[in-house]
């Protein structure tokens, strides 16, 4: 396995690992704050 693959095989994980922490913390937020954070987010 050269350094380029994993060094963009480690990008790609970190990219979906960013938008998982992303997409849970917003609906966090909405349900927190209810119908209010929908909106933000939208």
């Amino acid at each position: 396995m050269s350094i380029v693959s994993v060094i963009s095989e480690y990008n790609v994980n970190k990219e979906n690992l960013l938008r998982f922490f992303l997409m849970t913390g917003t609906q966090a937020r909405s349900d927190l704050s209810g119908d209010a954070g929908h909106q933000s987010g939208a």
